[in-house]
């Protein structure tokens, strides 16, 4: 027993001094990111392993960031009142291709969470082209199953063109439209006379790729339906619907002017 025990030592030895290693080797990066879309969650904590790479609130997503293309858990934390620790909510595994961009679309509940992953490769632009990249994901647990009709202002008040039909957690595939003054309308899945949301016009520029999300509505609408663009560097513009104008209040404060 200790000759074997001898032996396998010596083997491991010679492989130590081989100069090559069981460690595996980047060969490029993938691009990640993280969405919030649990209504009236916490901020939640975004981690590689367990380093933290954004605190994201409901309706926004992490600032994308480049890792090398190898096998990482990804987790997701919440801070609840009165405790001093933090709660993990979910984890997901991850292999990362280089140049791929990855995102954790994280909702549901905060009791039953559900990590969904949308992958695209990334894309590079030109800067002399006239299309952008667009994609539409669909979060809204509220609404079940939608058409997603993408129409230009010129043709309202047509729908347009329908570009997907989604149920909640799913992602369209990607396609390039010309840069133009856009309406995005929702409506029940077969049934285009059932509009859900219909947004404000919007202009999207081109040369970027466009993740066009719907959101169930918070306190911070006045819709029960919301959407948000984020563009391939994570910034985001929010897109109202058209149907219900935004509210108002006046505060007066000045003691010296009276009523």
């Amino acid at each position: 027993m200790k000759r074997i025990l001898l032996a396998i030592i010596t083997l491991a030895a010679v492989a130590g001094c081989s100069g090559e290693t069981a460690l595996p080797e980047a060969t490029g990066d993938g691009r990640i990111r993280m969405i919030n879309a649990i209504p009236s969650s916490p901020e939640i904590t975004f981690l590689i392993e367990e380093r933290s790479l954004d605190s994201v609130a409901y309706k926004s997503n992490s600032s994308p960031q480049r890792w090398d293309d190898l096998t990482y858990t990804f987790n997701f934390e919440i801070s609840r009142p009165q405790q001093t620790e933090t709660t993990r909510i979910a984890s997901r595994s991850l292999d990362v291709v280089r140049e791929v961009d990855y995102t954790f679309v994280v909702r549901g509940s905060l009791d039953a969470t559900t990590v969904d992953l949308w992958e695209i490769p990334v894309r590079s632009f030109s800067g002399a082209g006239t299309v952008f990249e667009m994609r539409v994901g669909h979060t809204a647990q509220t609404l079940g199953s939608v058409d997603v009709y993408l129409g230009l202002e010129s043709a309202a008040p047509d729908l347009g063109a329908r570009v997907a039909t989604l149920a909640p957690g799913e992602v369209s595939t990607p396609s390039d439209v010309e840069q133009d003054v856009y309406i995005v309308t929702l409506t029940s899945a077969g049934n285009p006379a059932d509009i859900l949301y219909q947004s404000v016009p919007t202009q999207i520029v081109s040369n970027q790729s466009v993740l066009v999300t719907v959101f169930d509505g918070d306190a911070n609408d006045t819709a029960p339906t919301t959407i948000r663009i984020f563009n391939d560097q994570g910034l985001s513009s929010a897109l109202a619907d058209a149907r219900f104008p935004p509210t108002a209040r006046f505060i007066h404060a000045t003691a010296d002017l009276g009523t």
